[in-house]
């Protein structure tokens, strides 16, 4: 649960781009923690039979009017890409034989209401993806919660992509198998809950 220990206490809506959606895990924790304060979502999930259990998720959730599930991978231009699968991950490789079609996030988001959370589990595609919403990030200060643990550069990388990108933001290391680096504008109030 990315944000499960870490809560944004300034009330009001809040939007969510969950990249990485898969089955709508996340969605559904976000559901139950902010309720009827979800204005809108943006989640993306490449792979067409995952997004469409997401799609399922999402109805049954009863968010269907305020997501919109996006076939594609973020990261920081738009086209396809190739991947090719490890024991682990999709990683990006120009042999692969898995093509996805990639956005950057600074091409989706055009009007958020409330404060913004990211959750970005992109099979080490995360650098990327941050560069390609730079202007999101600028624009918005969202609360981040980045995956860290694809590739171990990453756990250095990230905070130092997001303060390249915009300065003022404290960064928190949730660790165990599943690393993730909690970027959060120096400005928010937020809490740690057990």
């Amino acid at each position: 649960k990315y944000f499960g220990k870490l809560k944004y206490t300034g009330g009001g809506q809040v939007s969510f781009v969950d990249g990485g959606a898969w089955r709508g895990d996340t969605l559904s924790y976000w559901q139950q923690i902010y309720g009827a304060a979800i204005s809108r979502v943006w989640a993306f999930e490449p792979d067409r039979d995952i997004a469409s259990t997401l799609r399922e998720t999402v109805r049954k959730l009863g968010l269907a009017a305020k997501t919109e599930v996006i076939g594609m991978a973020l990261y920081d231009r738009e086209g396809e890409l190739r991947f090719r699968e490890t024991d682990e991950m999709l990683e990006v490789h120009s042999a692969g034989n898995i093509v996805i079609k990639v956005k950057k996030l600074d091409q989706v988001i055009d009007d958020v209401t409330g404060k913004l959370y990211v959750k970005m589990d992109l099979e080490g595609s995360e650098i990327a993806a941050l560069t390609g919403a730079a202007e999101t990030i600028r624009k918005y200060r969202p609360i981040m919660a980045i995956c860290t643990y694809h590739r171990a550069q990453d756990i250095l990388a990230v905070p130092q992509c997001i303060s390249a990108i915009t300065g003022n933001y404290r960064f928190y290391l949730r660790g165990g198998f599943h690393t993730v680096c909690y970027a959060v504008p120096a400005e928010l109030p937020v809490t740690w809950e057990d």
